[in-house]
């Protein structure tokens, strides 16, 4: 029987292991005799068979463009927020009455307001004394880049008590795997954050971006430290009703029209759809390097969408905006899950870890060639790569050891270690809990 089912056409033997219930079975099957081994692990192969079996969508497109149209950024301070029927909200931060390095020293600026202040030849973001020390004269974007990714070398001033300690470092470590994947790539020079190169910045970017109207709608419980005293910017939320004859009415803005790639000007939508886009094509590449890159993203993506879960009753749009991104980010996690063989690093089963380091050293050593993020594709040097990668796998394995550790957690989370407890999986190693998904 064994030998007839080895003797059908390759196609009928594919359709047959894609066709299969779970993923445990086409790991069984697979296991059966070496021929069937040998094809499963063969290039794309496996991959292909388990995202059919996992139902994750190859190359998916999503409408984040609708639901992101009720919250607009009408200037760098000021957002337009839909409320109930008939009614609009705009929320405008003052830090005029900060001193301007004190802004620089104690928040976390988008890569717009870095960019036009050192384009302006304002004076740049200081260096966090625990960051390295400034890089020689460089472009302007890459001096914004660098003062961007700084910031968050300091990031429980910068932004006081609004993550715990892991996910700060997790934060942290994210920054310092993009500086350091941006430090091994030859020219030409960055000019922007739409390669697969700067996905993280690309990412860190827009959770600066989207935790701007979180803020100003917390403002009066959020902190800013200014040498050890507390201030708070000036907050005004006007609220405008839409043909009532109210003076001084300003009608509702029209978003600006999606971009491909990236630009200082991209709308939160627009960088979470190229996010997307990027993470599906760097997880198509079958590079084992690049999966600590993408464990970054889905953290990042995953705090992105908290931001987005303040809840009041003139806010819901603002809620439904995020919960617009529970389906691609599911479904990126579950793909991420599928290319990883099992969403390496990031598992709460602590008695694997030693196994998984060898397992995932052999496959970074073992992919030869100079592909992944840090490697040709970007001119890199190969073995730089090779250690980062190992570098940072580990990093998220002590993260998802200290949040085991340290946390209480629900049964279903430390229960569900397969596919289907994935997506929670990720979200409790970011946020220290699932509220929300």
């Amino acid at each position: 029987m064994a030998f007839a089912f080895l003797n059908l056409p390759l196609e009928l033997i594919l359709q047959i292991f894609s066709r299969l219930s779970t993923v445990k079975d086409a790991l069984n099957l697979a296991a059966t005799c070496t021929q069937l081994q040998d094809l499963f692990q063969n290039g794309n192969t496996g991959i292909n068979i388990l995202r059919s079996i996992v139902d994750v969508p190859v190359h998916a497109s999503y409408d984040l463009e609708t639901p992101f149209s009720a919250l607009i950024q009408v200037s760098p301070t000021t957002w337009h927020l839909q409320g109930e029927e008939n009614c609009s909200y705009f929320l405008t931060v003052d830090p005029s009455t900060f001193p301007q390095e004190k802004i620089a020293q104690y928040t976390i600026r988008d890569m717009r307001s870095i960019h036009h202040s050192i384009d302006s030849g304002e004076s740049p973001v200081p260096s966090s004394p625990s960051s390295p020390s400034s890089p020689p004269p460089q472009p302007a974007f890459q001096t914004s880049l660098h003062e961007f990714l700084s910031q968050f070398e300091d990031i429980q001033d910068r932004w006081l008590q609004v993550y715990d300690q892991l996910t700060s470092s997790i934060l942290i470590d994210a920054a310092r795997l993009q500086r350091d994947l941006l430090a091994d790539i030859r020219p030409p020079p960055i000019v922007d954050l739409s390669s697969e190169t700067t996905i993280i910045a690309l990412a860190l970017n827009c959770l600066v971006t989207s935790d701007q109207p979180r803020t100003t709608l917390q403002t009066p419980h959020y902190q800013h430290r200014m040498d050890k005293i507390y201030l708070f910017p000036l907050l005004e939320i006007r609220r405008e009703e839409d043909g009532r004859g109210v003076a001084g009415v300003v009608s509702r803005p029209t978003p600006p029209p999606p971009v491909v790639g990236w630009h200082l000007n991209s709308t939160i939508p627009s960088m979470l759809l190229h996010i997307i886009h990027l993470a599906q094509r760097i997880l198509h590449n079958q590079d084992p390097r690049d999966w600590p890159t993408i464990a970054y993203v889905l953290c990042i993506m995953s705090l992105i969408m908290r931001s987005l879960e303040y809840e009041h009753h003139w806010t819901g749009a603002l809620v439904a905006a995020g919960q617009a991104l529970n389906v691609p980010f599911s479904d990126l996690c579950r793909l991420y899950y599928v290319c990883t063989r099992g969403g390496l690093p990031v598992t709460w089963n602590h008695t694997k870890y030693d196994l998984d380091r060898e397992t995932y050293g052999a496959l970074v050593h073992g992919s030869g060639g100079s592909g992944g993020i840090g490697g040709g594709g970007g001119g890199g040097n190969n073995s730089n790569s090779n250690a980062l990668a190992i570098e940072y796998f580990r990093k998220l394995q002590a993260v998802c050891l200290d949040r085991r550790e340290n946390m209480t957690f629900e049964a279903d989370v430390t229960d569900n270690l397969g596919l289907d407890g994935f997506v929670d999986t990720l979200v409790h190693l970011a946020r220290g809990s699932v509220k929300g998904l």
